[in-house]
């Protein structure tokens, strides 16, 4: 009786650890959409951890999350998100890294199943690094095997473009920070047209010799009239006179040609 009672007692936390393995899955992957968001959280350089945002949505281990709950928690991080439909072709335009829901593995196909998973119930979310048009680089929080790497999720996968979309809703959640907004903001100065000051140069010294040379020839008119009362009306210099009329024809013909 002792022997038996011995190993009941040993069996029980054993089987009490299994009742809380089993507990904690329907948890890590009906909240794997908040794991998503806060890798794209600590990228902006932003701690985000998705036990406490599912504490401060409300959401229990059994709910779903939902576009509205993901929206939700990341105006709570201090991020601004916003959701919006793109397509393959534009995936490369796309600022990444986002959110993109594609469909949960079982789930049917087609627009009718993208709208359902999308909306709420059965949300899948993946972190969408980058894409180049031909593959994407992406990372599945809610992958088979993805509970025990903790917080941090699935590894990083890359698949082909028409591999992707044929799970993609065709949507994306686009995230981007206000620190970030303003450092992209901030480098807009003059720093930014050099490059193209750079690659124009030698454009850009012929408009400045010409600008030069028109700006000379501004100063003909006033010297041309001096000379004209100095020399002309005072010494009655008719041949200055020729001359001075010759040259000032060529240079109202040559600036014509230059303007």
């Amino acid at each position: 009786m002792s022997e038996k009672g011995s190993r009941a007692s040993d069996a029980g936390p054993q089987t009490a650890s299994r009742g809380e393995g089993v507990a904690s899955a329907p948890e890590e992957a009906n909240h794997a959409a908040l794991q998503a968001l806060c890798l794209i959280a600590r990228l902006h350089q932003v701690a985000a951890e998705p036990a406490t945002l599912a504490h401060q949505l409300g959401l229990s281990a059994s709910d779903a999350v939902g576009v509205q709950d993901l929206l939700l928690a990341a105006r709570l991080l201090g991020l601004k998100a916003r959701r919006v439909r793109s397509g393959a072709e534009r995936l490369t335009l796309a600022p990444l890294p986002a959110l993109a829901l594609v469909r949960a593995p079982g789930a049917a196909g087609g627009e009718d199943g993208g709208d359902e998973g999308a909306g709420g119930a059965g949300l899948h979310a993946v972190v969408l690094a980058q894409c180049d048009g031909q593959r994407v680089l992406l990372q599945d929080p809610g992958a088979a095997g993805a509970e025990s790497g903790g917080s941090g999720g699935g590894r990083p996968t890359i698949e082909s473009v028409p591999e992707f979309t044929r799970r993609w809703t065709g949507e994306l959640i686009l995230v981007s920070s206000r620190a970030s907004l303003a450092g992209e903001l901030a480098r807009f100065d003059f720093s930014w047209f050099i490059p193209s000051l750079v690659r124009h140069r030698r454009l850009l010294g012929e408009v400045l010799l010409i600008s030069f040379m028109l700006q000379l020839f501004a100063l003909v008119s006033p010297l041309f009239f001096q000379v004209v009362m100095d020399k002309v009306l005072v010494h009655r210099g008719l041949t200055t006179l020729d001359v001075l009329v010759a040259g000032l024809v060529v240079v109202v013909v040559f600036e014509s040609v230059l303007n």
